[in-house]
Protein backbone atom coordinates (compact mmCIF):
# COMPACT_ATOMS: atom_id res chain seq x y z
CA UNK A 1 0.00 0.00 0.00
CA UNK A 2 1.57 3.04 -1.40
CA UNK A 3 1.66 6.44 1.17
CA UNK A 4 -1.06 8.79 0.19
CA UNK A 5 -2.42 6.60 -2.64
CA UNK A 6 -5.19 8.85 -3.84
CA UNK A 7 -4.94 11.55 -2.09
CA UNK A 8 -6.44 14.63 -4.22
CA UNK A 9 -5.41 17.52 -1.82
CA UNK A 10 -1.63 18.74 -2.66
CA UNK A 11 -2.43 21.44 -3.94
CA UNK A 12 -4.79 23.06 -1.02
CA UNK A 13 -2.13 22.26 1.44
CA UNK A 14 0.89 23.87 -0.83
CA UNK A 15 -1.65 27.18 -0.97
CA UNK A 16 -2.56 26.66 2.43
CA UNK A 17 1.57 26.79 3.47
CA UNK A 18 2.06 29.89 1.37
CA UNK A 19 -0.83 31.60 2.72
CA UNK A 20 0.41 31.04 6.61
CA UNK A 21 0.84 34.11 8.68
CA UNK A 22 2.58 32.01 11.73
CA UNK A 23 4.66 29.09 12.65
CA UNK A 24 1.25 27.21 14.24
CA UNK A 25 -0.57 28.12 10.71
CA UNK A 26 2.08 26.38 8.82
CA UNK A 27 2.23 23.32 10.81
CA UNK A 28 -1.37 23.19 10.93
CA UNK A 29 -1.02 22.92 7.04
CA UNK A 30 1.32 20.64 6.84
CA UNK A 31 -0.63 18.38 9.25
CA UNK A 32 -2.86 17.98 6.11
CA UNK A 33 0.12 15.20 4.95
CA UNK A 34 -1.15 15.64 1.50
CA UNK A 35 2.67 16.72 -0.04
CA UNK A 36 4.73 13.83 0.69
CA UNK A 37 8.30 15.30 -0.83
CA UNK A 38 10.50 14.54 2.06
CA UNK A 39 12.16 17.73 3.12
CA UNK A 40 10.37 21.41 4.05
CA UNK A 41 12.52 24.28 5.54
CA UNK A 42 10.28 27.23 7.35
CA UNK A 43 11.53 30.66 8.22
CA UNK A 44 9.70 33.77 9.16
CA UNK A 45 10.00 37.21 10.29
CA UNK A 46 9.75 36.18 13.66
CA UNK A 47 13.16 34.69 13.14
CA UNK A 48 12.08 31.00 13.77
CA UNK A 49 13.41 28.36 11.01
CA UNK A 50 12.15 24.83 11.14
CA UNK A 51 13.44 21.97 9.05
CA UNK A 52 11.08 19.03 8.49
CA UNK A 53 11.36 16.00 7.36
CA UNK A 54 8.23 15.49 5.59
CA UNK A 55 7.46 11.88 4.64
CA UNK A 56 4.38 10.42 5.07
CA UNK A 57 5.47 7.67 6.88
CA UNK A 58 3.68 4.72 7.69
CA UNK A 59 2.65 3.56 11.66
CA UNK A 60 3.44 -0.02 10.44
CA UNK A 61 1.70 -2.78 12.75
CA UNK A 62 4.51 -5.36 11.54
CA UNK A 63 8.04 -5.92 11.10
CA UNK A 64 9.59 -3.60 8.55
CA UNK A 65 10.25 -4.96 4.83
CA UNK A 66 12.87 -2.57 3.70
CA UNK A 67 12.89 -1.26 0.42
CA UNK A 68 12.88 -4.88 -1.07
CA UNK A 69 10.70 -7.31 1.18
CA UNK A 70 7.34 -7.66 0.75
CA UNK A 71 5.83 -8.19 4.40
CA UNK A 72 2.90 -11.10 3.33
CA UNK A 73 -0.67 -10.26 6.14
CA UNK A 74 -3.82 -12.21 6.42
CA UNK A 75 -5.76 -10.26 7.85
CA UNK A 76 -7.03 -6.45 7.99
CA UNK A 77 -5.39 -5.54 11.28
CA UNK A 78 -2.01 -6.57 10.00
CA UNK A 79 -2.32 -3.89 7.50
CA UNK A 80 -0.95 -0.61 8.17
CA UNK A 81 -3.80 2.32 8.70
CA UNK A 82 -2.26 5.45 9.86
CA UNK A 83 0.67 7.54 9.66
CA UNK A 84 3.59 8.28 12.33
CA UNK A 85 2.25 11.27 13.88
CA UNK A 86 3.62 14.45 12.00
CA UNK A 87 5.25 16.11 15.53
CA UNK A 88 7.14 12.73 15.67
CA UNK A 89 8.86 12.81 12.21
CA UNK A 90 12.34 14.57 12.40
CA UNK A 91 12.50 17.93 12.93
CA UNK A 92 14.68 20.65 13.75
CA UNK A 93 13.58 24.57 15.08
CA UNK A 94 15.49 27.00 15.97
CA UNK A 95 19.20 25.19 16.40
CA UNK A 96 22.47 26.62 17.50
CA UNK A 97 24.24 28.47 14.51
CA UNK A 98 21.00 29.64 13.31
CA UNK A 99 21.06 27.22 9.86
CA UNK A 100 19.21 24.68 8.73
CA UNK A 101 19.41 22.88 5.35
CA UNK A 102 19.44 19.62 3.47
CA UNK A 103 20.06 18.36 0.16
CA UNK A 104 17.85 15.55 -0.33
CA UNK A 105 20.06 12.94 2.45
CA UNK A 106 19.06 11.46 5.53
CA UNK A 107 16.91 14.13 8.18
CA UNK A 108 19.75 13.58 11.34
CA UNK A 109 22.73 16.01 10.23
CA UNK A 110 20.16 19.06 9.51
CA UNK A 111 22.45 20.92 11.77
CA UNK A 112 25.25 20.09 12.99
CA UNK A 113 24.81 21.68 16.61
CA UNK A 114 21.76 19.27 16.79
CA UNK A 115 22.19 16.09 15.36
CA UNK A 116 18.96 14.03 15.79
CA UNK A 117 19.44 10.58 17.54
CA UNK A 118 18.48 8.10 14.76
CA UNK A 119 17.17 5.49 17.82
CA UNK A 120 14.35 7.98 18.51
CA UNK A 121 12.51 7.08 14.85
CA UNK A 122 10.62 4.30 13.74
CA UNK A 123 12.64 1.38 11.92
CA UNK A 124 11.18 2.28 8.54
CA UNK A 125 12.81 5.65 8.75
CA UNK A 126 15.59 6.26 6.32
CA UNK A 127 19.35 5.35 8.01
CA UNK A 128 21.96 8.35 8.66
CA UNK A 129 23.98 9.32 5.22
CA UNK A 130 25.39 12.22 4.04
CA UNK A 131 26.54 12.48 0.93
CA UNK A 132 29.94 15.13 -0.36
CA UNK A 133 27.12 17.59 -1.52
CA UNK A 134 25.63 17.92 1.94
CA UNK A 135 29.10 18.20 3.32
CA UNK A 136 29.99 21.26 1.53
CA UNK A 137 26.85 22.50 2.47
CA UNK A 138 27.97 22.15 6.00
CA UNK A 139 30.59 23.22 5.34
CA UNK A 140 29.94 26.49 3.64
CA UNK A 141 26.81 27.56 6.52
CA UNK A 142 27.95 26.04 9.17
CA UNK A 143 30.67 28.15 10.32
CA UNK A 144 30.57 31.36 12.94
CA UNK A 145 30.68 33.74 10.08
CA UNK A 146 27.60 36.14 10.34
CA UNK A 147 25.29 35.67 6.49
CA UNK A 148 23.67 38.18 4.96
CA UNK A 149 21.96 37.28 1.72
CA UNK A 150 24.55 38.58 -0.99
CA UNK A 151 26.89 36.09 1.15
CA UNK A 152 24.43 33.07 0.77
CA UNK A 153 24.44 33.88 -2.81
CA UNK A 154 27.90 34.01 -3.65
CA UNK A 155 27.99 30.41 -1.22
CA UNK A 156 25.30 29.19 -3.35
CA UNK A 157 27.40 29.14 -5.94
CA UNK A 158 30.65 28.16 -4.87
CA UNK A 159 33.14 26.20 -7.08
CA UNK A 160 34.58 23.98 -4.82
CA UNK A 161 35.14 20.12 -5.28
CA UNK A 162 34.65 18.38 -2.30
CA UNK A 163 35.46 15.14 -3.77
CA UNK A 164 39.19 16.90 -5.16
CA UNK A 165 39.68 17.69 -1.19
CA UNK A 166 39.07 13.80 -0.29
CA UNK A 167 40.36 11.72 -3.12
CA UNK A 168 43.20 14.01 -5.26
CA UNK A 169 46.29 13.37 -3.23
CA UNK A 170 45.98 9.75 -2.94
CA UNK A 171 45.55 9.69 -7.27
CA UNK A 172 48.44 11.69 -7.12
CA UNK A 173 50.85 9.72 -4.76
CA UNK A 174 49.59 6.50 -6.65
CA UNK A 175 50.34 7.83 -9.97
CA UNK A 176 53.58 9.02 -9.23
CA UNK A 177 54.62 5.64 -7.60
CA UNK A 178 54.15 4.19 -11.05
CA UNK A 179 57.35 7.00 -12.55
CA UNK A 180 54.72 7.68 -15.14
CA UNK A 181 55.94 9.13 -18.37
CA UNK A 182 54.25 11.35 -21.61
CA UNK A 183 50.55 12.55 -21.36
CA UNK A 184 50.31 10.85 -18.06
CA UNK A 185 53.35 12.29 -15.91
CA UNK A 186 52.07 16.05 -17.42
CA UNK A 187 48.52 15.31 -16.40
CA UNK A 188 49.49 14.27 -13.06
CA UNK A 189 51.45 17.25 -12.46
CA UNK A 190 48.53 19.55 -13.32
CA UNK A 191 45.95 17.69 -11.13
CA UNK A 192 48.33 18.56 -8.56
CA UNK A 193 48.71 22.40 -9.34
CA UNK A 194 44.62 22.15 -9.69
CA UNK A 195 42.85 24.58 -7.22
CA UNK A 196 40.18 21.30 -7.15
CA UNK A 197 37.37 23.99 -8.45
CA UNK A 198 35.08 24.13 -11.13
CA UNK A 199 36.25 27.58 -12.20
CA UNK A 200 35.14 28.15 -15.85
CA UNK A 201 38.81 28.91 -16.22
CA UNK A 202 40.09 25.99 -14.14
CA UNK A 203 41.78 23.21 -15.79
CA UNK A 204 42.00 19.95 -14.12
CA UNK A 205 37.98 19.39 -13.31
CA UNK A 206 36.98 18.20 -16.63
CA UNK A 207 40.28 14.96 -16.31
CA UNK A 208 39.41 14.56 -12.52
CA UNK A 209 35.68 14.35 -13.22
CA UNK A 210 35.64 11.45 -16.26
CA UNK A 211 38.98 9.76 -14.18
CA UNK A 212 36.55 9.59 -11.25
CA UNK A 213 33.26 8.11 -13.49
CA UNK A 214 36.08 5.73 -14.67
CA UNK A 215 37.25 4.92 -11.57
CA UNK A 216 34.08 3.75 -10.03
CA UNK A 217 32.10 2.64 -13.58
CA UNK A 218 30.26 -0.69 -12.79
CA UNK A 219 31.15 -0.04 -8.65
CA UNK A 220 28.80 1.26 -6.35
CA UNK A 221 30.96 4.54 -5.81
CA UNK A 222 30.50 4.63 -1.93
CA UNK A 223 32.14 1.61 -1.90
CA UNK A 224 35.47 2.38 -3.54
CA UNK A 225 37.02 5.03 -0.89
CA UNK A 226 39.50 3.83 1.31
CA UNK A 227 37.82 4.99 4.36
CA UNK A 228 33.56 5.07 3.82
CA UNK A 229 31.43 7.80 5.56
CA UNK A 230 30.90 7.08 8.88
CA UNK A 231 28.37 9.00 11.13
CA UNK A 232 30.93 9.92 14.08
CA UNK A 233 33.13 11.80 11.20
CA UNK A 234 30.33 12.82 9.05
CA UNK A 235 32.35 15.43 7.61
CA UNK A 236 35.36 14.69 7.21
CA UNK A 237 34.63 11.11 5.54
CA UNK A 238 34.84 9.54 2.77
CA UNK A 239 38.12 9.92 1.97
CA UNK A 240 41.38 8.21 0.10
CA UNK A 241 41.39 5.62 -2.37
CA UNK A 242 40.57 2.03 -2.18
CA UNK A 243 42.02 0.63 -4.81
CA UNK A 244 45.30 2.58 -6.38
CA UNK A 245 46.39 0.49 -9.11
CA UNK A 246 42.57 1.19 -10.79
CA UNK A 247 43.25 4.88 -9.99
CA UNK A 248 46.05 4.85 -12.33
CA UNK A 249 44.45 3.13 -14.77
CA UNK A 250 41.76 5.18 -14.68
CA UNK A 251 43.74 8.31 -15.04
CA UNK A 252 45.53 6.85 -17.77
CA UNK A 253 42.30 6.17 -20.12
CA UNK A 254 41.10 9.84 -19.00
CA UNK A 255 43.60 11.38 -20.47
CA UNK A 256 42.92 9.78 -23.83
CA UNK A 257 39.13 10.34 -23.78
CA UNK A 258 39.19 13.96 -22.53
CA UNK A 259 41.90 14.89 -25.89
CA UNK A 260 39.67 12.59 -27.64
CA UNK A 261 36.42 14.41 -27.12
CA UNK A 262 37.84 18.05 -26.89
CA UNK A 263 41.08 17.99 -28.73
CA UNK A 264 43.25 18.17 -25.08
CA UNK A 265 43.80 16.38 -21.93
CA UNK A 266 43.07 19.80 -20.17
CA UNK A 267 40.75 21.79 -21.44
CA UNK A 268 39.15 24.12 -19.08
CA UNK A 269 35.83 23.54 -17.26
CA UNK A 270 33.69 26.65 -19.03
CA UNK A 271 35.28 25.28 -22.28
CA UNK A 272 33.39 21.92 -21.75
CA UNK A 273 30.99 22.56 -19.10
CA UNK A 274 28.66 25.70 -20.74
CA UNK A 275 24.66 26.79 -21.20
CA UNK A 276 23.46 27.99 -24.54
Amino acid sequence: RAAAEGDHRGGEQFLRMMRATSLDEWKEAMRMRSRVTSNFTYADRAGNILYVWNASLPALPHANGGDTTAIPIRRTSEAWTRYVAWESLPQVLNPPGGYVRNENDAPYHTNLNAILDRSRYPANAPEPTLRLRSQLSLQLVGGREKLDLERVMQLKHSYRMLLADRVKADLVAAVRATSPSGKVADAVDALAKWDNTSRPDARGGVLFETWWRRYVEGRQADSMFAEPWRAEAAVATPRGLREPARAVAALAWAVDDVERRYGTWNPAWGDVHRVR
